[in-house]
Formats: structure tokens, C-alpha cells, sequence
């Protein structure tokens, strides 16, 4: 692997920390067959993918794949034969032992609850795998063990809602009702200045209807210079408003892409994140290929079931399939589209908190106008609304969460600069000024 020269992985990660998505590393070089088996495995085309995955080569990943495969289609055993048989062969890999716990757990077979346990121990084991340890116990009524899984989680991050109310369920079981409610006021905690506080008089009206009221933007297309320091890292192009329907009901596409400067050899990103936005202002879609020279490469689709109230994420990383079921929020969002309800805030000078899609969980991520302010923009004052993006979540290479907006001040609240701190210094997105003008867009503004 070529070396990268210190200080590029901030930066990296700040373009994903603008899109509150963090993604691990996804090894390139799969046969085409592994490649068009992971495409359908994200569109959610499982019988295509295990087609894809019979005609390409025996590798654990794949294996692997098969079982996870068929677990997600509802032939959980099929699935546990295909995961045991690996298993035998490579007890040290954690992936194996993750879904055969949760392929044996889906069967409802006792040595479950013991796959469980000597998948905790392993020093590789991740959040989501805690999360679900913990839900498992506490279905089979092991509160201590549950509460054990829960408070790990707690203890990484405290932001993390799934962990809490876990943990209040756990105390419940245990009978311990003081420390229940603790944990149930840590949930209330975390949604804090929701689900919209504005500086309006009393009334204002729900989040939902406020996005609605200022509807996603149709064919728009605004694009951004990404900087850090004195170097030009990257575009960004974020185009909206494109008609399609999802499940039935009219929506909206929003695209956000990010490729970066060929004249840095060393320094690539060539992304794409889609989100589909109903008219509640909601989303109801999320697909992203991300492939860039510090995270490498990693595809995700998030379908969000209204009637249902689940959202069931699917992924591939470093070559393996994943998938997880989430409970859905009321104004579900991604990070494409919480710049949609920044934008939609910075009209009414209002603040919110907003679950946000990162990384196959939910988080809470706060956001508030902290005033008009006049800024220097291409060589003009420009009058903008602030607002502030702050997530409960540190990302790789330092991106705190804290994110500033600077948007015009007028009905269409389009960004002019996004500054994102990062462990040295800010990456700076700043908006390209020929679709702005040609749209007229703070027309009175840009022509001082």
C-alpha cells in the first residue's frame, strides 16, 4: 500500500464527517462476479447475489456471504450450516462468529446465548455487536448480562440512545427502578432543544410541517471548492430536487458527490451519496458508494419502512456482507439531508434536534442558528444566517461533530461556506458563485 504523508487522514475524514457518515475500509480487487454480487446484495437483490457469489471464486468472504445472504432471505438454516462449517475452519475470524451467533439466534437454538458471550469476549468486537448481545439477553431475560453489553456500549460513546434504553430495560428486569429512570432521563437528555425550538413565539409548528412548508429544492445544482489550508482538496456537487417515487408516495432525490483534485496524486476521493427525501421532509432512501485513498471502499443502502417503523441497512465492507434492522424515527435523516433541514431552520431562525443514519445507528444531531452575520464571499459581503450541526459522535481523524454553516439570507437559505473543524486546523467547503448568480439567489447580496 502506498504511504500517505501525515495529516491527510483528518482530512479525509472530515469530507465523510460532512456527510456524518463514517465507513471502515472495503479492500478493492474482488473478481467481478464478488463485485456484481455486492452490488445486488445492496440494491437488496439476494437471489441475484447468491448467483453472483456461486459463480465467483471459494474464498471465506465469500462463504461468509452465502450465510449472510440467506439469513437476511429467512432461511436461517441454511444459514447456520453454511456459518458453522466456516466456523470449524476459521475460529479466530470474528465476522464468522457474528452472524452464526445471530443465525443461530434467529432459530431460536439455546448455544445462541453462548456464541453471544465468547463473541463479547473477542477484543474485535464492535458496538453493533454489543447492541445486539444486549437485546438478546434481555429477550431471554438476563438482565445482568444485558446491562453488561448495554453499558459497554455507553461507556465508548454516551450518545448512543439504543444503549440507554437498553440499559433502563435491563434495571426494569433487575428491579431496580431509580437506575431505570436515570437511564431513561439520559434518553430525554440526548433529545434536548427537540424536536424544534425556535425563537418564534409559542405554537411554532412540528419539524415535519416545517420542512414541508419549505419543501426540498427542485433543480438545483449548487457546487463547492473543498480546501484545507491553501490546498484544493476536492468538488463537491450537491444537486437536488429530482422527481421519483418511493414505495408509491412522490419524493425527491438529493445527490451529493465528492471527487477530489487529480493534481494530488496521493489524496483520492471519488464518492456518491443519494438520499430520497418524502414531502415530509423525511427520509426515505439512502444509497452511498464511497471509495477514498485513507477508508478505501464501502457501499451501504438504508430503506426506511414507514408503516413498519423499521429501517433495514444493508453493507459491504472489506469485502464482507452485513446488514442490521433499526427501529425508524419520526424525521429520519442522513447526512445529505440534515443540510436540507439546516437549510430549512436558517429560514425560521429555528434550531432542532434531528436523528441522523451514521454508520448503521442512530445518533442525535443538534442544530441552531446563532445569528445573521456579514461575510466575505468571493470578494463580496455577503449577509448570512449561521447555524451550527453538532453530532454526539467523535469520527475518525479527530472530526468532532461541530460543523458551521454560513447560508444566504433569504428564502432559499443556500450554503455559502462550510467549515468543519478537524484535528489540525478546518477543511472549507465554499460555494462556486456561476449557479447562484445565474439563479439570481441573494441577488441584492452578491451585487455588493
Amino acid at each position: 500500500m502506498r504511504a500517505q504523508p501525515p495529516g491527510l487522514g483528518p482530512i479525509v475524514a472530515a469530507l465523510s464527517g460532512a456527510l456524518l457518515i463514517t465507513s471502515p475500509a472495503r479492500s478493492s480487487g474482488h473478481s467481478t462476479a464478488a463485485a456484481a454480487a455486492a452490488e445486488y446484495w445492496v440494491d437488496g437483490k439476494t437471489q441475484a447475489a447468491l448467483s453472483a457469489l456461486d459463480a465467483a471464486s471459494r474464498t471465506r468472504e465469500g462463504e461468509l456471504n452465502r450465510g449472510v445472504v440467506r439469513l437476511y432471505a429467512g432461511q436461517a438454516a441454511d444459514a447456520v450450516s453454511v456459518l458453522a462449517a466456516l466456523h470449524e475452519r476459521e475460529r479466530g475470524w470474528t465476522p464468522v462468529l457474528r452472524w452464526l451467533a445471530r443465525a443461530q439466534a434467529e432459530l431460536g437454538r439455546p448455544e445462541a446465548l453462548d456464541s453471544a458471550n465468547v463473541l463479547l469476549a473477542r477484543p474485535d468486537a464492535d458496538v453493533l455487536d454489543q447492541l445486539w448481545a444486549g437485546g438478546l439477553f434481555l429477550r431471554h431475560e438476563r438482565p445482568l448480562q444485558a446491562r453488561s453489553a448495554f453499558r459497554r456500549v455507553a461507556r465508548r460513546n454516551d450518545g448512543i440512545e439504543l444503549a440507554w434504553r437498553g440499559i433502563a430495560e435491563a434495571e426494569t428486569q433487575l428491579g431496580n427502578l431509580v437506575s431505570a429512570r436515570e437511564a431513561d432521563d439520559r434518553v430525554c437528555a440526548l433529545h434536548a432543544g427537540g424536536p424544534i425550538a425556535s425563537a418564534a413565539a409559542a405554537g411554532e409548528p412540528p419539524l415535519g410541517q416545517v420542512l414541508l412548508a419549505s419543501a426540498v429544492p427542485s433543480d438545483e445544482t449548487l457546487r463547492y471548492d473543498v480546501k484545507y489550508l491553501f490546498f484544493r482538496l476536492a468538488s463537491v456537487t450537491l444537486r437536488t430536487g429530482d422527481a421519483t417515487l418511493q414505495g408509491g408516495a412522490p419524493a425527491r432525490r438529493v445527490v451529493f458527490s465528492v471527487r477530489s483534485n487529480d493534481a494530488i496524486p496521493f489524496f483520492h476521493i471519488d464518492s456518491r451519496f443519494e438520499s430520497v427525501v418524502g414531502e415530509d421532509g423525511a427520509v426515505l432512501a439512502h444509497r452511498h458508494a464511497a471509495n477514498d485513498s485513507d477508508n478505501g471502499a464501502d457501499e451501504a443502502a438504508y430503506d426506511m419502512d414507514p408503516a413498519t417503523r423499521r429501517c433495514m441497512v444493508r453493507t459491504v465492507r472489506d469485502g464482507v456482507f452485513g446488514y442490521h434492522v433499526l427501529p425508524l424515527p419520526a424525521n429520519a435523516q442522513d447526512g445529505v439531508s440534515v443540510l436540507l433541514v439546516a437549510r430549512a431552520l436558517a429560514r425560521i431562525r429555528g434550531s432542532a434536534v434531528v436523528p441522523t443514519a451514521v454508520d448503521c445507528m442512530w445518533w442525535h444531531t443538534q442544530l441552531r442558528t446563532l445569528g445573521v452575520e456579514s461575510i466575505r464571499w468571493r470578494g463580496r459581503e455577503v449577509r448570512a444566517v449561521r447555524l451550527q450541526s453538532l453530532g454526539r459522535y467523535r469520527g475518525a481523524g479527530g472530526v468532532s461533530g461541530v460543523v458551521d454553516i454560513w447560508m444566504s439570507d433569504d428564502d432559499r437559505a443556500v450554503p455559502y461556506r462550510v467549515k468543519m473543524k478537524v484535528a489540525v486546523g478546518s477543511v472549507v467547503l465554499e460555494l462556486l458563485p456561476d449557479d447562484l448568480m445565474a439563479r439570481g439567489a441573494a441577488g441584492s447580496e452578491v451585487a455588493r
